[in-house]
């Protein structure tokens, strides 16, 4: 008899281990926990096997040392933890952890893990024990620093989202490391000045999002070793001109955005080697002229903004052909020749 009651205690045990925790919902045999929208203050207890944890829109304000070894997905959007990734000098052990979200936290400092709800800046070391993410969000928070060595462990990382932050420089290493690194949103910032060299180790970079901050020039060779990038976002900044070269050998290039800035002139030869362009913006610049031979190397594109400029002619294109050019009200019109 006590043998049969050992033997019963024991599979309650293991299957209390099993558990799926009370208000949330478990998916895909216990591997998936989702408990978003659920006024949670801590992390439950999780299932042995639970691979993706959903805990969103909570009032969470730790990240418990234990019980989370294996999670691949971590969703932690709108939470409470900026005290505990200011005080805490290391971020728990998760070495299984692909893809982490931690956007619209208010953070204001990340520390030496990247467990904060608050954060201003991000302190060195702080995203140890991640070396396995390949996705990392942190948009909407009140970042304003990234040390240089802040994601120094992360070489897998494929995405970082650092949208809508409060950050007004670079430092010159700070994606060294990032040598994986394929998207990169750094838009509606305070950055001004980027120094030339910081995107130097990001060779498989296809996107690059610099939208809405205060970039007020760019060096020749700030996007040299960018190969791979296809899509470039500079729009609503404060340049004044492009440097002749700053496209140099990005033969990848297929959209440039440079809308709502200052612009006055185009050098001749800035486009030059960009056969795969579809997408060319400048609407809302000071432009007054452009070269006849502006546009001779971009025969694939498809789409070219030119709204509210002051140009009195525009040189023909490849673009013409498809009914896509969009000028300004002001009457501007495409060079002899050109079909519009």
């Amino acid at each position: 008899m006590l043998a049969a009651l050992t033997l019963a205690s024991l599979s309650l045990l293991v299957w209390g281990s099993n558990l799926c925790p009370p208000s949330c919902q478990c998916l895909h045999n216990l591997t998936t926990v989702v408990c978003q929208v659920k006024g949670l203050s801590r992390i439950p207890e999780l299932p042995d096997g639970t691979e993706k944890l959903y805990v969103s829109y909570n009032n969470i304000q730790e990240i418990p040392r234990r019980g989370l070894e294996k999670l691949q997905d971590l969703d932690l959007t709108k939470n409470q933890l900026n005290v505990f990734l200011s005080f805490t000098p290391v971020w728990p052990n998760m070495t299984n952890l692909s893809k982490l979200f931690l956007r619209d936290n208010g953070l204001t400092s990340l520390h030496p893990d990247l467990s904060n709800n608050k954060l201003t800046n991000l302190s060195e070391g702080s995203l140890r024990g991640l070396i396995n993410l390949s996705e990392l969000d942190l948009n909407s928070n009140l970042i304003d620093y990234l040390p240089p060595k802040v994601f120094s462990s992360l070489n897998r990382l494929k995405i970082l989202d650092l949208y809508f932050n409060r950050l007004t420089s670079l430092s010159l290493d700070v994606f060294s490391n990032l040598i994986h690194l394929q998207e990169l949103q750094l838009d509606s910032n305070q950055i001004s000045n980027i120094p030339v060299g910081v995107f130097d180790s990001l060779s498989k970079l296809s996107e690059l999002q610099l939208a809405n901050n205060h970039i007020l020039e760019i060096h020749p060779a700030l996007f040299k070793k960018l190969k791979a990038l296809q899509n470039l976002n500079l729009e609503n900044n404060a340049m004044k001109h492009l440097p002749e070269g700053v496209f140099h050998k990005m033969r990848a290039l297929k959209e440039i955005h440079l809308n709502d800035n200052h612009i006055k002139s185009l050098h001749p030869s800035v486009f030059n080697g960009l056969v795969r362009v579809h997408f060319l913006s400048f609407s809302r610049n000071r432009l007054s002229s452009l070269h006849p031979d502006q546009f001779k190397d971009l025969v694939s594109l498809k789409e070219l903004h030119l709204d509210e400029n002051h140009i009195g002619n525009i040189p023909a294109s490849p673009v013409h052909k498809s009914k896509k050019a969009h000028y300004t009200e002001s009457g501007q019109q495409p060079y002899p020749g050109a079909v519009s």
